[in-house]
């Protein structure tokens, strides 16, 4: 058996498991990631604490500093 044989068995053996397999749904529009629910594991999730960005505040964690959004604390490592 040549390497264009073996490529040709490969390629139909793909080929025909491409095909019997049933058409994946459309996804779906990602939302927010600050509103987003979380999905998957909760630690993921974001905790609505307010941010000094919008008032040019400084950062919650380090408030020698200006909020840059980094979103560190909202996250539940914090």
């Amino acid at each position: 058996m040549s390497t264009s044989d073996i490529r040709a068995a490969v390629d139909g053996a793909i080929r025909r498991h491409l095909e019997s397999r049933a058409p994946s749904p459309p996804p779906v529009p990602a939302a927010s990631a600050r509103t987003a629910p979380p999905t998957g594991h909760p630690s993921h999730a974001r905790i609505p604490v307010p941010d000094g960005a919008a008032s040019g505040g400084p950062c919650v964690i380090e408030p020698t500093v200006a909020c840059v959004h980094c979103g560190h604390c909202q996250a539940q490592g914090y």
